[in-house]
């Protein structure tokens, strides 16, 4: 098998197709280390604080235990008060909207560790695509989702 990056022997056409690859390969690099770290670093800190209706990027869960919980809540709500109500929201532009100085403030509240707070700033404040954003909405939204849990004592 041929070394993808030795030159010898390989036409200008060759070339351009290995060059393009090359971000392609940063790019699964990012998300192997951001899935990494957060596999291994930031759920010892954040996912026992979510709430048990937080679904996204959590294992064991995601959409169909969600879809579950919510079919399960319309039922327990149509018994008891013969209606319900759902409310749909999007945040518009969630992550780019995200304030990353606030989020390294959560971060720097909870994790002690120098060495990853280094790594998690050198992340959150990366323009890596959205899908590859650590859990920062799980670790943004929990805290709404705390703050709204105390408001109306649900």
């Amino acid at each position: 098998m041929k070394n993808i990056l030795d030159t010898k022997g390989r036409n200008n056409n060759e070339m351009k197709e290995i060059l393009k690859l090359i971000p392609k390969v940063e790019e699964y690099i990012d998300r192997i280390v951001h899935r990494f770290v957060v596999d291994n670093f930031l759920k010892e800190y954040f996912e026992e604080s979510f709430i048990t209706t937080t679904y996204a990027c959590i294992k064991n869960r995601g959409m169909h235990k969600a879809t579950m919980e919510v079919q399960r809540t319309m039922k327990h709500c149509k018994i008891i008060w013969n209606n319900y109500y759902i409310l749909k929201m999007d945040v518009r532009k969630y992550f780019d909207n995200i304030d990353k100085d606030i989020l390294v403030n959560i971060l720097k509240r909870k994790v002690t560790d120098r060495k990853l707070l280094w790594l998690l700033e050198e992340i959150i404040y990366s323009n890596c695509p959205k899908e590859e954003r650590l859990n920062q909405s799980n670790i943004w939204l929990g805290i709404w989702d705390m703050l709204i849990m105390q408001t109306f004592i649900l």
